[in-house]
């Protein structure tokens, strides 16, 4: 399906639901839009939010002919520790599969040691040095804690585009001890009912920071003056860039 996150231009979602690590998971928008749809498109009834496999979505990408910006699982979390290495690899496979329709394929997890540890093994049974240059490997971090947990492992992952997604961006974060071995920043405050503040300060200078490095940063949403804006202007212009697609990724 199409997406309106800002910065894909599609998801793909073999898996559905997810079960809340990490403070930022308090309001999730995935696990509200699974109540709304509970018992259609997939969704069960009694439980709209459970860890759900959906086999015959799993070569969606190949039946796309149109290169695409593809947010993987963006109802659920591939690396969720209910989600089965076997499955993992299936889903790999026809990401990999699909090289000739040249989509980007964007994984983000909170779980960056499930998701080393699935990437690895993908990698070595598929004797490959690199992972392929067209998909970009990232986590979500919403606090210093976590960015100091999850950044570090992230970095081990052979990969040619690793990103962040600060989003909800709950605390000021520095990332300057990252930034130079990141590819993107992606930066946003929380949205809907309830959402925590996010200062616009905190998101300025993480801005400033990766862009110190010429890194690409997207700053998908700011609180501005109460209200939320979608990609809006800070320090005159929009940050809405990207990391380069990866051409000549590697496949066998």
């Amino acid at each position: 399906m199409t997406t309106k996150i800002e910065w894909a231009e599609e998801s793909w979602n073999p898996v559905t639901g997810c079960t809340q690590c990490s403070p930022g998971c308090d309001h999730c928008y995935a696990k509200r839009m699974a109540h709304r749809l509970k018992g259609r498109y997939g969704y069960p009834k009694d439980d709209p939010f459970r860890v759900t496999f959906h086999w015959n979505r799993l070569d969606m990408p190949l039946r796309w002919k149109k290169s695409r910006r593809v947010f993987v699982c963006s109802m659920s979390d591939l690396f969720h520790d209910d989600v089965s290495f076997d499955f993992i690899n299936r889903a790999l496979f026809f990401a990999y599969q699909s090289y000739k329709q040249k989509h980007i394929f964007i994984f983000l997890t909170k779980r960056p040691e499930k998701m080393s540890a699935a990437l690895d093994n993908w990698r070595r049974c598929n004797a490959l040095e690199l992972l392929p240059k067209n998909w970009h490997i990232g986590v979500t971090v919403c606090n210093q804690k976590e960015a100091d947990a999850k950044i570090p492992i992230l970095l081990q992952i052979p990969v040619a585009v690793r990103f962040i997604s600060f989003e909800p961006l709950l605390s000021r974060i520095n990332a300057a001890q990252y930034a130079a071995k990141l590819d993107w920043a992606i930066i946003g405050c929380e949205s809907g009912p309830k959402r925590r503040h996010t200062d616009i300060e905190w998101i300025e200078d993480l801005k400033d920071t990766f862009v110190i490095y010429n890194k690409p940063v997207f700053i998908k949403q700011a609180e501005i003056n109460g209200k939320v804006v979608k990609v809006p202007k800070i320090d005159g212009k929009e940050w809405n860039q990207y990391p380069e697609r990866g051409e000549g990724w590697q496949h066998k």
